[in-house]
């Protein structure tokens, strides 16, 4: 006998089912309920709106911290990896559509098998093992903005998504701050320097987002606004070289006129004056602290890089294995004026150096720089064919790896969502080299030719 095919009648008696023990749900216990239809329109999402999916990931990467449930281990952001893998798995399937395997791609797969290959040498497998799925995980989200992210509208999409919950995040952080529930501001992520590492690295975004429409101009004012009130309130130095850095190659690349620079500086220079107007006596307060142990944390980190290298000569192959460094620091580290417990080594470089090896950190940079020369080609081209929306989304790029690259010299974010995000639209098809279109006469006419 035959099994009868599924048919209208059945995908409405499921559905009713499942509304009814959504309804039971949402009586008995609002928190559950409110999960279960959130996982209904999750599904949906998978089958059918994939890129939506995208788009709920992209918005709670800011708030990771606070989303470490059922478990640390599996929390709501891997969770939302996974749905994101299979709903695209499953738009592969139906469409036939092709992998895209550019070379930032490439570099970071090779990446992941050199990681994978110092966690399995590492002498403890087990305290690897969180930082070598914080690995994967981000390369799969790489691997996944390559083959989903398709378009400009796409990646439009997907900044103003990430712009907006990294907003919301450093209100959320500011007002932790002006309340006095936090020494810096943090909040969502909850070590500062993380936090600001998030913020600056989407600064670009927002400028990019503010000159791109002019009735949303507002919305993304304040977003610079925020984003930029939110990193100066964490007090990170590290951040705020990664935004001097990209500042100085906008002004060196003619990006922003002497005009502009001018109401750029005026408008810094007051809304710092206000701050300190409304709260002088907290920002004082945090600013005398932060001087105070300015020095011992220079000291501090200049241990950890000496650590680091003495790491590297013991262990030149393989590195000492993922995560390891807080565990061996001990060992190496000498005269560290600050007592730290399970310390990283605050230059992202060095901590891919020091765990992983030479080749994983050489894979690492070269991934980067194949970043920027994919961003920087898809700029010039997109410049000589007169579309300068792909121009400035390039450019968007540029800047967020600039910020990403220059503040990881003082922190270690390799597993963080800024400079993965920044690579995958580079390989993405929304900055896909194209063929550039001129006219050709034929007789009387012309018609567009692929050059």
């Amino acid at each position: 006998m035959s099994a009868r095919p599924w048919g209208g009648r059945d995908v409405v008696a499921a559905a009713l089912v499942v509304s009814l023990l959504a309804a039971y749900c949402a009586a008995t216990a609002p928190l559950l309920g409110f999960a279960l239809i959130a996982c209904i329109v999750l599904a949906s999402w998978v089958v059918s709106r994939p890129e939506l999916v995208l788009f709920v990931l992209v918005a709670a990467m800011p708030w990771e911290a606070m989303l470490n449930f059922p478990t640390e281990s599996l929390s709501v952001v891997k969770l939302l990896g996974l749905a994101l893998a299979a709903a695209y798995f499953l738009q592969a399937t139906r469409r036939g559509a092709e992998m895209r395997f550019p070379p930032t791609l490439v570099l970071a797969l090779l990446l992941g098998m050199v990681v994978g290959v110092s966690l399995l040498v590492s002498p403890e497998l087990s305290l690897g093992l969180t930082k070598g799925i914080r690995y994967a995980f981000f390369i799969g989200f790489l691997f996944l903005i390559v083959q989903m992210v398709g378009d400009r509208e796409i990646a439009k999409g997907m900044l103003r998504v990430l712009c907006l919950a990294t907003v919301a995040a450093g209100l959320y952080g500011i007002f932790l701050f002006i309340t006095g529930a936090v020494e810096r501001a943090s909040g969502p992520i909850e070590d500062p320097n993380d936090f600001a590492y998030m913020t600056a690295t989407v600064l670009p975004v927002a400028a990019y987002l503010y000159g791109e429409t002019k009735q949303s101009k507002p919305l993304w004012g304040f977003a610079l606004f925020v984003l930029l009130a939110a990193t100066a309130l964490t007090l990170s130095r590290g951040a705020l070289v990664g935004l001097g850095a990209l500042l100085l190659w906008a002004v060196l690349s003619r990006r922003i006129g002497a005009t502009r620079l001018f109401w750029t500086g005026i408008t810094v220079v007051g809304l710092t004056v206000i701050a300190f107007a409304i709260w002088a006596p907290l920002i004082n307060e945090r600013l005398e602290e932060k001087d105070r142990i300015g020095s011992e944390n220079v000291s501090s980190r200049t241990s950890f890089w000496s650590a680091a290298e003495q790491m590297t000569y013991d262990h030149p192959l393989l590195g000492i294995g993922p995560g390891r460094f807080g565990v061996e620091a001990p060992n190496y580290v000498r005269n560290n004026p600050i007592a730290l417990q399970d310390p990283v080594v605050h230059n992202m470089y060095l901590e891919v150096l020091v765990e992983s090896g030479p080749l994983a950190l050489a894979l690492f940079l070269l991934m980067i720089i194949s970043a920027w020369m994919a961003a920087a080609a898809a700029e010039r081209q997109a410049r000589n064919r007169g579309d300068p929306q792909i121009a400035r989304l390039a450019a968007t790029v540029k800047a967020m790896l600039i910020v990403a690259t220059v503040s990881g010299l003082f922190l270690s974010e390799q597993v963080a969502p800024p400079i993965w995000l920044a690579c995958g639209l580079a390989g993405s098809g929304a900055l896909a080299l194209v063929p550039a279109v001129r006219p050709r006469r034929t007789g009387t006419s012309t018609v567009l030719a692929q050059a």
